[in-house]
C-alpha cells in the first residue's frame, strides 16, 4: 500500500513538473501561414496600412529597410495614422511571429484584450457570411495568394508600375476555413 502511495505521489510530482512542457500553444498549417503572410504582404495589405503619424511611412517600408524588423515593436512606438488597422496588422504580425512558441500568460502581448475583440468580431463576420452564403457559391472564386518577396523593394501602395506577382491562389470557402482555424487557434491562447 506504501509503494502505491509513493508510485502515485512520484507520478503526481512528475506531472506537475512538465506542466511548463505543455504551456499554450498554436501550431499554424501550411495554408493558415500563406492567409496570414497574403495579409502583411499582398499589395495593399497590412503592412501599407500601418503607418507612422511623424513622417507617413508605412511598415512595408520599414520592413524592406529591415528585415528583422520587429513590427509589433515598431507600432508600439510610432503613433499611427490609422490606429485600427496598425492594431490589427500588429496583432497579424505577432500572430505569424509566435507560431509554435509556448506563451505563457505573462508573456502575451498588452494588446491582448484588443486583439480578443477583433479575432472575436472577425469570427462573427466569418459566421455570418457561411448562414449567408452557400458554399458552392463561396468557392466559385479564388484568392490570390502572396509571399514576403510577392512586390518588389519600393513598391508602395498605389504604385502600379511595379507589379506585385500572385505566388499562387485558394478558393473562397477555403480560405475563409483557413481564418476560422487561425482565430480558434490563436483565441485559445490570447
Amino acid at each position: 500500500m506504501r509503494r502505491l502511495a509513493f508510485s502515485i505521489r512520484v507520478l503526481a510530482l512528475l506531472l506537475v513538473s512538465t506542466l511548463p512542457l505543455f504551456a499554450p500553444s498554436y501550431n499554424m498549417a501550411a495554408p493558415e501561414l500563406e492567409v496570414l503572410t497574403t495579409w502583411l504582404y499582398e499589395p495593399h495589405g497590412y503592412l501599407d496600412f500601418a503607418c507612422r503619424v511623424s513622417d507617413g511611412r508605412c511598415g512595408r517600408q520599414a520592413w524592406e529597410l529591415d528585415n528583422a524588423l520587429d513590427f509589433v515593436q515598431w507600432i508600439r512606438e510610432n503613433p499611427q495614422i490609422d490606429p485600427e488597422s496598425s492594431t490589427e496588422a500588429q496583432m497579424v504580425w505577432w500572430i505569424v511571429e509566435n507560431d509554435q512558441v509556448n506563451i505563457q500568460p505573462p508573456n502575451r502581448p498588452p494588446e491582448s484584450p484588443a486583439w480578443v475583440t477583433i479575432l472575436e468580431g472577425w469570427d462573427a463576420s466569418i459566421d455570418a457570411g457561411f448562414a449567408r452564403v452557400p458554399q458552392g457559391a463561396r468557392n466559385s472564386t479564388s484568392i490570390n495568394m502572396y509571399v514576403e518577396t510577392s512586390c518588389p523593394v519600393g513598391w508602395k501602395s498605389g504604385d502600379d508600375s511595379l507589379a506585385c506577382s500572385v505566388s499562387g491562389s485558394i478558393p473562397a470557402g477555403a480560405h475563409l476555413a483557413h481564418q476560422k482555424n487561425i482565430i480558434s487557434k490563436v483565441l485559445g491562447i490570447l
